[in-house]
């Protein structure tokens, strides 16, 4: 609904204000429906017109009545002048929009929460283990291939080894002959 037509709407409550018998209380429970619609259920305004009473409870004479209901006019025609003006500069209430959570109840909600952190943990967990799964075969493959090439060093350092166990022997008796003094 737009600001300007809940103002109509005010301007002509308060003109039945004037016209209208209140004593049966019609006009009160249009206005009061208009102002929860204007300005929420909780607002001060609706609070304020939901309570007012054209006239006591106790009634013991009739201009009493008459009374009553002329002063409490005047009161609902200055609320509903505030009414008007407080909507032209604050416009209508807007309720909040509910979203998914909202609309959840307190035990769905304690019941999803945990359900939501337990698939994630293990979905995390299952990830965690198939890439360790995957950087422990590298590391296997990696250390097998470093252990493949360590023995194949160790084989050509041994085959080295007595080749160069035999000439050595060799080289050292050579220097040995031509170390003779002269």
């Amino acid at each position: 609904m737009k600001t300007q037509t809940a103002v109509d709407i005010l301007v002509r409550q308060k003109e039945k204000l004037q016209t209208d018998n209140l004593t049966d209380g019609t006009w009160l429970t249009y206005t009061s429906s208009f102002i929860k619609d204007f300005f929420g259920e909780t607002s001060q305004e609706y609070n304020f017109i939901n309570n007012f009473k054209f006239h006591r409870n106790s009634i013991s004479a009739y201009y009493d009545l008459i009374a009553d209901v002329n002063k409490n006019r005047i009161v609902a025609s200055k609320f509903l002048d505030e009414c008007i003006e407080i909507i032209n500069h604050k416009g209508l209430h807007k309720s909040p929009k509910q979203n998914f959570i909202n609309r959840l109840s307190d035990t769905a909600l304690w019941t999803l929460i945990p359900l939501c952190l337990a698939v994630i943990w293990g979905f995390g967990f299952t990830v965690g283990l198939f890439t360790s799964d995957v950087k422990n075969f590298d590391l296997r493959q990696e250390n097998k291939l470093l252990k493949d090439s360590l023995s194949d060093i160790r084989a050509s350092s041994i085959s080295t080894d007595k080749i160069s166990n035999s000439r050595p022997n060799a080289v050292h008796n050579k220097t040995i002959t031509n170390k003779t003094p002269k």
